[in-house]
């Protein structure tokens, strides 16, 4: 489980804008499932930033995000200072059963260590005929693997480490592992499937992330000495310039797995 503790605004300025590419596609997929207009009170647990909360008020829900730590909530009260944003995480949602018509966990249930038990919970705080949808980083490594896998051998200050991940999928992370989640915790009409966007942004607004401990490269940079860091740190800029387009800006093609089911009446 990584460490994700004071890395709010940090992972706001970079990271969370990666994940943002997914929240349109859910929220479509939330309002399909409901087969209604956006309306009705909103959940968005681990908010992060509160980019998934922020743009359901927009639709036209009352809406409100959790995250279990606390530097993101703080984060996202500074985006979004409308918001009611608070500290909580899976699998205790301080929340009664049914208290939401629409649930949603974007890139949650990766980061937690029983997704059956969180996936429960999510369902138990939906509303009969309310929906859930849940994000999930698809099997396989990420697309900005080779940028950090370079700059640090580039670098010369640390190895990433080897893929841990077995030659077998990981079954949750695919649309029918997905699915099958949602339908072991009671979940009706599940619809799983995978999206796809273009992750943009400059290399000084990614290095945010990787300065302030983010993911696993952060923790790589938090763990090095000061004169490890500035190798690193040379080295990545000298990797991204190889990378960037015309307009300075990196880009960076992403899928997520995206599935949503509605909890029966």
């Amino acid at each position: 489980m990584a460490d994700w503790s004071g890395t709010g605004e940090p992972y706001a300025q970079s990271f969370a804008r990666l994940c943002e590419g997914a929240a349109e596609p859910l929220l479509d997929a939330i309002e399909a499932a409901r087969g209604v207009p956006a309306a009705g009170r909103f959940l968005d647990v681990g908010t992060g930033a509160g980019t998934v909360a922020a743009a359901a008020a927009r639709r036209g829900y009352t809406a409100q995000g959790v995250d279990a730590e606390a530097s993101m909530v703080d984060a996202a009260r500074r985006r979004h200072p409308s918001l009611p944003l608070t500290v909580a995480a899976l699998p205790a949602l301080p929340f009664r059963d049914g208290s939401f018509d629409a649930v949603a966990a974007s890139f949650v249930l990766n980061h937690v260590a029983d997704p059956l038990k969180s996936a429960g919970e999510l369902a138990r705080v939906a509303a009969p005929g309310g929906a859930v949808a849940i994000t999930v980083w698809p099997w396989g490594p990420s697309p900005l693997r080779p940028l950090w896998e370079a700059s640090l051998a580039r670098s010369g200050a640390a190895a990433y480490p080897a893929d841990s991940q077995s030659t077998e999928p990981d079954i949750l992370r695919t649309p029918d592992g997905l699915a099958a989640l949602l339908g072991a915790v009671g979940l009706a009409k599940i619809r799983a499937t995978a999206v796809s966007w273009t992750f943009v942004i400059s290399p000084a607004d990614l290095w945010i992330g990787v300065a302030g401990g983010v993911a696993t490269i952060g923790g790589i940079h938090q763990s090095l000495e000061d004169d490890s860091r500035t190798a690193l740190h040379r080295a990545y800029l000298e990797e991204t310039r190889l990378r960037i387009d015309d307009d300075g800006l990196l880009r960076f093609p992403h899928t997520a797995v995206l599935a949503v089911g509605v909890r029966a009446d």
